[in-house]
Protein backbone atom coordinates (compact mmCIF):
# COMPACT_ATOMS: atom_id res chain seq x y z
CA UNK A 1 0.00 0.00 0.00
CA UNK A 2 1.48 3.53 -0.99
CA UNK A 3 2.11 5.47 1.66
CA UNK A 4 -0.31 9.12 1.73
CA UNK A 5 2.07 11.86 0.66
CA UNK A 6 2.39 14.15 4.15
CA UNK A 7 1.71 18.00 3.82
CA UNK A 8 5.51 17.93 4.97
CA UNK A 9 7.06 15.82 2.25
CA UNK A 10 5.10 17.81 0.10
CA UNK A 11 6.41 21.11 1.12
CA UNK A 12 9.59 20.26 1.21
CA UNK A 13 9.37 18.96 -2.43
CA UNK A 14 8.50 22.48 -3.61
CA UNK A 15 11.25 24.02 -1.60
CA UNK A 16 13.49 21.07 -3.54
CA UNK A 17 12.26 22.47 -6.66
CA UNK A 18 12.37 26.03 -6.24
CA UNK A 19 15.96 25.84 -5.36
CA UNK A 20 17.32 23.78 -8.08
CA UNK A 21 16.13 26.83 -10.39
CA UNK A 22 19.04 28.45 -9.06
CA UNK A 23 21.61 26.10 -9.66
CA UNK A 24 20.90 25.25 -13.57
CA UNK A 25 24.09 24.86 -15.25
CA UNK A 26 25.76 28.12 -17.15
CA UNK A 27 22.95 30.40 -14.34
CA UNK A 28 24.46 33.53 -13.02
CA UNK A 29 23.75 36.00 -10.34
CA UNK A 30 24.07 39.30 -10.52
CA UNK A 31 25.15 41.30 -7.59
CA UNK A 32 22.22 44.71 -7.24
CA UNK A 33 22.64 46.83 -4.50
CA UNK A 34 20.34 49.09 -3.09
CA UNK A 35 21.38 52.67 -5.58
CA UNK A 36 22.61 50.75 -8.35
CA UNK A 37 20.63 51.59 -11.60
CA UNK A 38 17.96 49.39 -12.44
CA UNK A 39 17.99 47.02 -14.72
CA UNK A 40 16.00 47.37 -18.22
CA UNK A 41 14.53 43.62 -19.56
CA UNK A 42 11.59 43.03 -21.95
CA UNK A 43 9.41 39.85 -22.27
CA UNK A 44 5.80 38.76 -22.89
CA UNK A 45 3.10 38.61 -20.14
CA UNK A 46 0.96 34.99 -19.35
CA UNK A 47 -1.40 36.58 -22.38
CA UNK A 48 1.77 36.89 -24.48
CA UNK A 49 0.80 40.98 -23.97
CA UNK A 50 4.77 42.82 -24.57
CA UNK A 51 6.36 43.82 -21.69
CA UNK A 52 9.27 46.04 -21.23
CA UNK A 53 10.19 48.13 -17.97
CA UNK A 54 13.10 50.37 -20.54
CA UNK A 55 10.75 52.99 -20.99
CA UNK A 56 9.64 53.03 -17.36
CA UNK A 57 12.71 53.37 -15.42
CA UNK A 58 13.53 57.02 -14.40
CA UNK A 59 9.73 57.94 -14.74
CA UNK A 60 7.52 56.04 -12.65
CA UNK A 61 7.84 53.75 -9.62
CA UNK A 62 8.62 50.10 -10.43
CA UNK A 63 7.61 46.74 -8.33
CA UNK A 64 9.12 43.39 -9.54
CA UNK A 65 7.74 40.75 -7.43
CA UNK A 66 9.67 37.42 -7.82
CA UNK A 67 8.24 34.51 -6.83
CA UNK A 68 6.62 30.67 -7.32
CA UNK A 69 2.91 29.64 -7.44
CA UNK A 70 4.48 26.58 -4.93
CA UNK A 71 6.00 29.66 -2.66
CA UNK A 72 3.06 29.90 0.48
CA UNK A 73 4.24 33.20 1.18
CA UNK A 74 4.81 34.55 -2.68
CA UNK A 75 1.35 33.43 -3.19
CA UNK A 76 -0.10 35.35 0.28
CA UNK A 77 1.09 38.10 -0.89
CA UNK A 78 -0.28 38.24 -4.02
CA UNK A 79 -3.64 40.31 -2.57
CA UNK A 80 -1.31 43.30 -1.19
CA UNK A 81 0.22 43.60 -4.15
CA UNK A 82 -2.95 43.73 -6.50
CA UNK A 83 -4.31 46.51 -4.18
CA UNK A 84 -1.26 48.59 -4.43
CA UNK A 85 -1.36 48.36 -8.55
CA UNK A 86 -5.23 49.32 -7.88
CA UNK A 87 -4.53 52.03 -5.63
CA UNK A 88 -2.56 53.95 -8.26
CA UNK A 89 -2.24 54.25 -12.10
CA UNK A 90 -0.32 52.81 -14.05
CA UNK A 91 2.02 55.75 -15.11
CA UNK A 92 3.32 56.25 -11.46
CA UNK A 93 3.77 52.84 -9.89
CA UNK A 94 4.32 49.26 -12.35
CA UNK A 95 3.84 46.06 -10.24
CA UNK A 96 5.45 43.34 -12.36
CA UNK A 97 5.24 39.26 -11.08
CA UNK A 98 8.08 37.73 -12.36
CA UNK A 99 7.46 33.77 -12.09
CA UNK A 100 10.48 31.53 -11.72
CA UNK A 101 8.85 28.15 -12.16
CA UNK A 102 10.48 27.65 -15.84
CA UNK A 103 9.36 23.86 -15.45
CA UNK A 104 5.64 23.37 -16.63
CA UNK A 105 4.62 27.39 -17.88
CA UNK A 106 1.38 25.35 -18.39
CA UNK A 107 0.74 25.09 -14.34
CA UNK A 108 1.59 28.85 -14.02
CA UNK A 109 -0.91 29.59 -16.31
CA UNK A 110 -3.58 27.68 -15.06
CA UNK A 111 -2.83 28.90 -11.85
CA UNK A 112 -3.44 32.66 -12.80
CA UNK A 113 -6.34 31.45 -14.48
CA UNK A 114 -8.50 30.52 -11.98
CA UNK A 115 -7.44 33.95 -10.20
CA UNK A 116 -7.53 36.39 -12.52
CA UNK A 117 -10.12 38.44 -11.14
CA UNK A 118 -7.80 39.36 -8.35
CA UNK A 119 -4.12 39.27 -9.82
CA UNK A 120 -4.23 43.28 -10.53
CA UNK A 121 -0.67 43.16 -12.53
CA UNK A 122 1.34 41.06 -15.27
CA UNK A 123 2.87 38.10 -15.01
CA UNK A 124 6.25 37.07 -17.03
CA UNK A 125 7.74 33.76 -16.70
CA UNK A 126 11.41 34.07 -16.52
CA UNK A 127 12.55 31.05 -18.76
CA UNK A 128 15.73 31.68 -19.02
CA UNK A 129 16.49 33.23 -15.35
CA UNK A 130 17.70 36.34 -16.99
CA UNK A 131 15.54 38.59 -14.90
CA UNK A 132 16.26 37.39 -11.91
CA UNK A 133 20.01 36.77 -12.34
CA UNK A 134 20.25 40.31 -13.47
CA UNK A 135 19.30 41.30 -10.20
CA UNK A 136 20.65 38.62 -8.24
CA UNK A 137 17.99 37.25 -6.78
CA UNK A 138 18.65 33.90 -4.97
CA UNK A 139 15.86 32.68 -3.06
CA UNK A 140 12.11 33.71 -2.96
CA UNK A 141 10.24 35.34 -2.48
CA UNK A 142 12.10 38.25 -3.22
CA UNK A 143 10.93 42.24 -4.30
CA UNK A 144 13.26 44.30 -5.87
CA UNK A 145 11.16 48.29 -5.93
CA UNK A 146 12.97 50.79 -8.45
CA UNK A 147 12.46 54.53 -7.52
CA UNK A 148 11.29 57.41 -9.68
CA UNK A 149 15.36 58.33 -10.73
CA UNK A 150 15.32 54.79 -12.22
CA UNK A 151 18.15 53.35 -9.06
CA UNK A 152 16.88 50.42 -6.74
CA UNK A 153 15.34 51.61 -3.53
CA UNK A 154 14.76 48.29 -1.95
CA UNK A 155 16.04 44.71 -2.46
CA UNK A 156 14.10 42.33 0.02
CA UNK A 157 15.98 38.73 -0.20
CA UNK A 158 13.73 35.97 1.21
CA UNK A 159 11.09 38.42 3.38
CA UNK A 160 8.81 36.93 5.89
CA UNK A 161 4.93 37.65 5.55
CA UNK A 162 5.55 40.50 8.37
CA UNK A 163 7.95 42.67 6.44
CA UNK A 164 5.27 42.43 3.19
CA UNK A 165 3.87 46.29 4.73
CA UNK A 166 7.26 47.85 4.51
CA UNK A 167 7.08 46.89 1.09
CA UNK A 168 3.99 48.56 0.11
CA UNK A 169 4.73 51.56 2.26
CA UNK A 170 8.22 51.95 1.06
CA UNK A 171 6.59 51.72 -3.03
CA UNK A 172 4.27 54.67 -1.74
CA UNK A 173 6.04 56.55 -0.30
CA UNK A 174 8.39 56.90 -3.49
CA UNK A 175 5.16 57.61 -5.55
CA UNK A 176 4.60 60.85 -3.04
CA UNK A 177 7.51 61.20 -0.70
CA UNK A 178 7.21 62.13 2.57
CA UNK A 179 9.39 64.94 4.80
CA UNK A 180 12.55 63.86 5.72
CA UNK A 181 13.18 62.30 9.31
CA UNK A 182 15.54 62.92 11.41
CA UNK A 183 17.41 60.84 14.53
CA UNK A 184 15.67 61.64 17.71
CA UNK A 185 18.35 64.31 19.74
CA UNK A 186 20.06 65.56 16.41
CA UNK A 187 17.21 68.05 15.90
CA UNK A 188 16.44 70.22 18.94
CA UNK A 189 12.99 70.48 17.19
CA UNK A 190 10.34 73.49 17.07
CA UNK A 191 7.97 72.28 20.06
CA UNK A 192 5.28 71.87 17.55
CA UNK A 193 6.16 68.14 16.41
CA UNK A 194 6.63 64.85 17.69
CA UNK A 195 9.27 63.70 20.06
CA UNK A 196 11.39 60.80 21.59
CA UNK A 197 12.38 61.28 25.28
CA UNK A 198 13.49 57.82 25.73
CA UNK A 199 15.29 55.56 24.86
CA UNK A 200 18.21 58.15 24.51
CA UNK A 201 19.27 57.67 20.68
CA UNK A 202 22.79 56.33 19.88
CA UNK A 203 22.44 53.75 23.61
CA UNK A 204 22.57 49.71 23.69
CA UNK A 205 20.58 47.30 25.65
CA UNK A 206 20.45 43.22 26.43
CA UNK A 207 16.63 43.45 26.92
CA UNK A 208 14.87 41.84 24.53
CA UNK A 209 11.80 44.85 24.62
CA UNK A 210 12.27 48.56 25.35
CA UNK A 211 9.78 50.94 26.07
CA UNK A 212 9.76 54.13 23.49
CA UNK A 213 7.74 56.93 25.38
CA UNK A 214 7.45 60.31 23.71
CA UNK A 215 5.31 63.54 23.41
CA UNK A 216 3.29 64.41 20.42
CA UNK A 217 1.66 68.39 19.89
CA UNK A 218 -2.11 67.21 19.56
CA UNK A 219 -3.89 65.51 22.36
CA UNK A 220 -5.29 62.37 21.05
CA UNK A 221 -3.13 62.25 17.71
CA UNK A 222 -2.12 59.15 16.32
CA UNK A 223 0.84 57.03 16.62
CA UNK A 224 2.85 54.69 14.63
CA UNK A 225 6.05 52.66 15.60
CA UNK A 226 7.92 51.22 13.20
CA UNK A 227 10.78 48.21 13.84
CA UNK A 228 13.67 48.23 11.24
CA UNK A 229 11.00 49.28 8.48
CA UNK A 230 8.96 45.95 9.64
CA UNK A 231 6.90 45.51 12.50
CA UNK A 232 4.67 48.20 13.44
CA UNK A 233 2.39 49.41 16.48
CA UNK A 234 -0.31 51.65 16.37
CA UNK A 235 -2.28 54.05 19.09
CA UNK A 236 -3.23 56.82 19.60
CA UNK A 237 -1.76 59.11 22.52
CA UNK A 238 -3.28 59.51 25.27
CA UNK A 239 -3.18 63.00 26.30
CA UNK A 240 0.16 64.73 24.51
CA UNK A 241 2.20 61.82 24.98
CA UNK A 242 2.85 57.85 24.10
CA UNK A 243 4.31 54.71 25.77
CA UNK A 244 4.84 51.77 23.79
CA UNK A 245 6.78 48.56 24.07
CA UNK A 246 8.37 47.04 21.55
CA UNK A 247 11.11 44.21 21.16
CA UNK A 248 14.72 44.74 19.59
CA UNK A 249 16.17 42.65 17.82
CA UNK A 250 20.38 41.53 18.31
CA UNK A 251 22.57 43.93 16.50
CA UNK A 252 21.29 47.46 15.21
CA UNK A 253 17.61 48.58 15.31
CA UNK A 254 15.92 51.82 13.61
CA UNK A 255 13.07 53.11 15.81
CA UNK A 256 10.67 54.99 13.81
CA UNK A 257 7.79 56.97 15.74
CA UNK A 258 5.44 58.79 13.40
CA UNK A 259 2.86 61.13 14.10
CA UNK A 260 -0.51 61.74 12.55
CA UNK A 261 -2.49 64.92 13.43
CA UNK A 262 -6.43 65.26 12.62
CA UNK A 263 -5.48 67.23 9.33
CA UNK A 264 -3.65 64.03 8.47
CA UNK A 265 -0.67 65.93 8.39
CA UNK A 266 2.35 63.43 9.63
CA UNK A 267 5.75 64.08 11.29
CA UNK A 268 8.31 61.33 11.98
CA UNK A 269 11.53 61.21 14.33
CA UNK A 270 13.72 58.10 14.58
CA UNK A 271 16.27 56.66 16.87
CA UNK A 272 19.38 53.76 16.44
CA UNK A 273 19.43 51.39 19.43
CA UNK A 274 21.93 48.64 19.26
CA UNK A 275 20.87 45.18 21.45
CA UNK A 276 23.92 43.41 22.43
CA UNK A 277 23.41 39.61 23.44
CA UNK A 278 23.44 37.94 26.64
CA UNK A 279 25.85 35.52 25.75
CA UNK A 280 28.65 34.97 23.07
CA UNK A 281 30.66 37.36 20.93
CA UNK A 282 30.54 38.90 17.46
CA UNK A 283 28.19 42.09 18.08
CA UNK A 284 30.60 44.99 18.85
CA UNK A 285 28.67 48.69 19.30
CA UNK A 286 30.43 51.58 20.78
CA UNK A 287 27.63 52.78 22.15
CA UNK A 288 27.10 53.55 25.68
CA UNK A 289 24.49 51.22 28.23
CA UNK A 290 20.66 52.81 28.17
CA UNK A 291 19.26 53.19 31.54
CA UNK A 292 16.05 54.83 32.07
CA UNK A 293 15.58 55.17 35.81
CA UNK A 294 18.34 57.82 36.08
CA UNK A 295 17.83 60.99 38.25
CA UNK A 296 18.04 63.30 35.34
CA UNK A 297 15.50 60.86 33.08
CA UNK A 298 12.86 60.65 36.24
CA UNK A 299 12.76 64.30 36.49
CA UNK A 300 11.01 64.38 32.99
CA UNK A 301 8.34 62.28 34.54
CA UNK A 302 7.99 63.41 38.06
CA UNK A 303 5.45 66.42 36.97
CA UNK A 304 3.29 63.88 36.48
CA UNK A 305 4.12 60.88 37.70
CA UNK A 306 5.71 59.61 41.76
CA UNK A 307 8.19 57.53 40.83
CA UNK A 308 9.44 57.22 44.54
CA UNK A 309 8.84 54.14 45.78
CA UNK A 310 7.56 53.61 49.54
CA UNK A 311 10.18 53.17 52.44
CA UNK A 312 11.35 49.32 52.02
CA UNK A 313 12.20 49.21 55.49
CA UNK A 314 8.26 48.88 56.04
CA UNK A 315 8.53 45.88 54.46
CA UNK A 316 5.41 47.10 52.37
CA UNK A 317 6.39 44.55 49.58
CA UNK A 318 3.47 44.54 47.67
CA UNK A 319 2.86 48.38 47.89
CA UNK A 320 6.09 48.43 46.00
CA UNK A 321 5.37 46.12 43.46
CA UNK A 322 2.11 48.18 42.84
CA UNK A 323 3.76 51.08 42.18
CA UNK A 324 6.35 48.99 39.14
CA UNK A 325 3.61 47.47 37.36
CA UNK A 326 2.12 51.32 36.51
CA UNK A 327 4.40 51.09 33.68
CA UNK A 328 5.69 47.92 33.88
CA UNK A 329 2.16 45.89 33.34
CA UNK A 330 3.23 43.41 31.43
CA UNK A 331 4.93 41.74 33.99
CA UNK A 332 1.96 40.69 36.10
CA UNK A 333 -0.11 39.28 32.75
CA UNK A 334 1.91 36.45 32.28
CA UNK A 335 -0.01 32.60 32.93
CA UNK A 336 3.42 32.41 35.32
CA UNK A 337 4.55 34.92 37.28
CA UNK A 338 7.74 35.07 39.18
CA UNK A 339 7.01 34.56 43.06
CA UNK A 340 8.91 37.28 44.25
CA UNK A 341 6.52 39.65 42.09
CA UNK A 342 3.96 38.03 43.31
CA UNK A 343 4.16 37.58 47.00
CA UNK A 344 7.14 39.10 48.31
CA UNK A 345 7.70 42.33 45.43
CA UNK A 346 10.42 43.36 43.13
CA UNK A 347 12.96 44.84 46.28
CA UNK A 348 14.02 41.07 47.11
CA UNK A 349 15.90 41.36 43.38
CA UNK A 350 16.38 44.70 43.10
CA UNK A 351 18.08 47.35 45.31
CA UNK A 352 16.23 50.59 45.20
CA UNK A 353 18.76 52.59 46.86
CA UNK A 354 21.19 51.95 44.42
CA UNK A 355 22.95 54.46 42.42
CA UNK A 356 23.57 56.03 39.93
CA UNK A 357 21.08 54.28 38.36
CA UNK A 358 18.17 53.34 40.99
CA UNK A 359 17.08 49.70 40.78
CA UNK A 360 19.95 47.92 39.91
CA UNK A 361 19.67 44.67 40.52
CA UNK A 362 21.86 42.99 44.08
CA UNK A 363 24.01 40.44 42.23
CA UNK A 364 24.15 39.42 38.32
CA UNK A 365 23.67 36.33 37.01
CA UNK A 366 22.80 33.05 38.58
CA UNK A 367 24.14 34.26 42.06
CA UNK A 368 20.90 36.69 42.09
CA UNK A 369 19.23 32.73 41.20
CA UNK A 370 20.75 31.07 43.42
CA UNK A 371 19.56 33.26 46.21
CA UNK A 372 16.49 31.14 46.02
CA UNK A 373 17.14 28.65 44.16
CA UNK A 374 19.65 26.96 45.89
CA UNK A 375 19.06 23.45 44.87
CA UNK A 376 19.96 24.59 41.08
CA UNK A 377 23.62 25.36 42.46
CA UNK A 378 24.46 21.78 43.45
CA UNK A 379 24.01 21.25 39.59
CA UNK A 380 27.43 22.85 38.96
CA UNK A 381 29.00 19.73 40.91
CA UNK A 382 28.09 17.69 38.04
CA UNK A 383 30.75 16.84 35.46
CA UNK A 384 29.32 18.62 32.40
CA UNK A 385 27.59 22.21 32.68
CA UNK A 386 25.10 23.00 29.89
CA UNK A 387 26.65 26.47 28.78
CA UNK A 388 24.30 29.21 29.90
CA UNK A 389 24.16 28.06 33.35
CA UNK A 390 27.84 27.21 33.10
CA UNK A 391 28.31 30.86 32.32
CA UNK A 392 25.71 32.13 34.87
CA UNK A 393 23.27 33.37 32.74
CA UNK A 394 19.82 31.80 33.59
CA UNK A 395 17.98 34.50 31.98
CA UNK A 396 18.71 33.33 28.52
CA UNK A 397 16.29 30.52 28.82
CA UNK A 398 14.23 31.79 31.80
CA UNK A 399 12.64 35.09 32.27
CA UNK A 400 12.73 36.41 35.58
CA UNK A 401 9.49 38.07 35.77
CA UNK A 402 6.98 36.16 34.17
CA UNK A 403 6.22 33.92 31.05
CA UNK A 404 3.40 31.49 29.37
CA UNK A 405 5.57 28.72 29.48
CA UNK A 406 5.78 26.95 32.75
CA UNK A 407 9.35 27.31 34.51
CA UNK A 408 9.24 30.74 32.93
CA UNK A 409 10.99 29.84 29.58
CA UNK A 410 11.27 32.31 26.84
CA UNK A 411 10.04 30.00 24.44
CA UNK A 412 7.86 26.89 24.63
CA UNK A 413 10.79 24.37 25.59
CA UNK A 414 11.19 23.04 22.15
CA UNK A 415 11.61 26.03 20.45
CA UNK A 416 13.91 26.91 23.32
CA UNK A 417 16.35 24.63 22.64
CA UNK A 418 16.27 25.33 18.56
CA UNK A 419 17.32 28.71 19.36
CA UNK A 420 20.96 27.69 19.84
CA UNK A 421 20.68 23.97 18.30
CA UNK A 422 19.82 24.98 14.87
CA UNK A 423 21.48 21.50 13.84
CA UNK A 424 18.71 19.56 15.38
CA UNK A 425 16.24 22.13 13.23
CA UNK A 426 16.24 20.17 10.11
CA UNK A 427 14.77 16.97 11.86
CA UNK A 428 11.42 18.94 12.37
CA UNK A 429 10.62 18.72 8.67
CA UNK A 430 11.35 15.08 8.61
CA UNK A 431 8.22 12.54 8.00
CA UNK A 432 8.20 10.28 11.11
CA UNK A 433 9.23 12.01 14.42
CA UNK A 434 9.52 9.99 17.60
CA UNK A 435 6.75 11.69 19.94
CA UNK A 436 8.94 13.82 22.55
CA UNK A 437 10.58 15.36 19.96
CA UNK A 438 7.14 16.28 17.70
CA UNK A 439 5.84 17.67 21.19
CA UNK A 440 9.17 19.67 22.21
CA UNK A 441 9.51 17.46 25.24
CA UNK A 442 13.57 17.70 25.08
CA UNK A 443 13.86 17.72 28.33
CA UNK A 444 12.55 13.76 28.52
CA UNK A 445 15.56 12.95 27.47
CA UNK A 446 18.24 15.79 27.67
CA UNK A 447 19.10 17.70 31.28
CA UNK A 448 18.61 20.97 30.45
CA UNK A 449 21.09 22.31 33.67
CA UNK A 450 24.07 20.00 33.48
CA UNK A 451 24.86 15.90 33.52
CA UNK A 452 27.16 13.50 34.70
CA UNK A 453 27.03 11.81 30.90
CA UNK A 454 28.84 13.30 28.03
CA UNK A 455 27.04 12.23 25.94
CA UNK A 456 24.68 15.57 25.52
CA UNK A 457 23.27 16.04 28.84
CA UNK A 458 21.46 12.56 28.07
CA UNK A 459 19.50 11.49 31.13
CA UNK A 460 20.65 8.07 31.31
CA UNK A 461 23.39 5.65 30.05
CA UNK A 462 23.21 3.77 26.65
CA UNK A 463 19.71 2.25 25.80
CA UNK A 464 18.77 2.94 29.52
CA UNK A 465 17.42 5.97 28.14
CA UNK A 466 15.01 3.79 25.90
CA UNK A 467 14.29 1.57 28.26
CA UNK A 468 13.08 4.35 30.36
CA UNK A 469 10.07 4.51 28.09
CA UNK A 470 9.66 1.94 26.19
CA UNK A 471 9.33 -0.99 29.00
CA UNK A 472 9.25 -4.80 28.88
CA UNK A 473 5.91 -5.37 27.32
CA UNK A 474 6.57 -2.94 24.57
CA UNK A 475 9.42 -4.13 23.44
CA UNK A 476 8.27 -8.09 23.32
CA UNK A 477 8.01 -7.96 19.58
CA UNK A 478 11.19 -6.39 19.21
CA UNK A 479 13.94 -9.61 18.25
CA UNK A 480 16.83 -7.64 16.99
CA UNK A 481 19.78 -7.71 19.01
CA UNK A 482 21.54 -5.30 21.19
CA UNK A 483 24.69 -5.66 22.81
CA UNK A 484 26.22 -7.55 19.97
CA UNK A 485 28.82 -6.74 17.95
CA UNK A 486 27.11 -6.27 14.17
CA UNK A 487 28.24 -8.56 11.62
CA UNK A 488 27.25 -5.69 8.76
CA UNK A 489 27.19 -2.45 9.17
CA UNK A 490 26.61 1.42 7.61
CA UNK A 491 28.92 4.10 7.58
CA UNK A 492 27.99 6.45 10.02
CA UNK A 493 26.56 3.68 12.31
CA UNK A 494 26.27 4.42 16.21
CA UNK A 495 28.08 1.97 18.84
CA UNK A 496 28.54 1.61 22.25
CA UNK A 497 32.17 2.10 23.13
CA UNK A 498 32.86 -1.36 22.97
CA UNK A 499 31.31 -1.46 18.99
CA UNK A 500 27.99 -3.33 20.14
CA UNK A 501 24.80 -2.28 18.40
CA UNK A 502 22.41 -0.50 20.87
CA UNK A 503 18.98 1.35 20.31
CA UNK A 504 20.19 4.18 18.09
CA UNK A 505 22.18 1.90 15.75
CA UNK A 506 19.27 1.75 13.84
CA UNK A 507 16.44 4.60 15.06
CA UNK A 508 17.36 7.99 15.21
CA UNK A 509 16.34 9.65 18.62
CA UNK A 510 14.86 12.66 17.16
CA UNK A 511 13.21 11.91 13.55
CA UNK A 512 13.41 9.90 10.10
CA UNK A 513 11.79 9.68 6.78
CA UNK A 514 11.15 6.03 7.70
CA UNK A 515 8.89 3.90 9.16
CA UNK A 516 10.18 3.32 13.11
CA UNK A 517 13.20 6.27 13.09
CA UNK A 518 14.87 3.89 10.64
CA UNK A 519 17.73 4.97 8.36
CA UNK A 520 16.68 6.06 4.76
CA UNK A 521 17.32 2.52 3.63
CA UNK A 522 15.75 0.99 6.31
CA UNK A 523 16.73 -2.62 7.60
CA UNK A 524 18.51 -2.82 3.97
CA UNK A 525 20.85 -0.19 4.94
CA UNK A 526 22.88 -3.24 6.97
CA UNK A 527 20.59 -6.26 5.31
CA UNK A 528 20.65 -6.96 1.94
CA UNK A 529 18.59 -9.63 0.06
Amino acid sequence: MRRPTSLKTKVFSCIVGILLVFFLPGSSLAKVSEGDQAVAFAGQDLEGNPIDIAPLIGKQVIVLKFGSIYCSTCVQSIVAFSELQRKHPPDELKVIGINLDIYGSFRVKRFYKGYKDLVSFPIVIDKELKVSGSYGVATLPSVVIIGKDGKVAKVMMGYQEGELDSAVQLAEELIRPRGIITLAGTDPGTGDEIQILFPVNFTSTKQDAVYVVGSVPEPGSGVTLTLNGGNRQEMTAERDFFYIRTPVTLGSNYIEVTNTDRKGVTKTKAIVMFREPKLGMGFENQFPVYRYHLEENEAKCTECHDLAPPDSTDQNFMMITQLCLECHKELGEKTYVHGPITVGGCSPCHDFSSLPARYDLFTTGADLCYGCHQEKADEFARSYIHGPLAAGICTICHSPHGSNEKYNLRLPQGQMCLTCHNQIREFTSLFNQHPPFERGACAGCHNPHSSDNPTFFLKYLGDDLCYSCHDEDQMEDHNHPVGVVPQYSFPGIKLTAVGELMCTSCHNPHASDSERLLPPKGCNACHTV
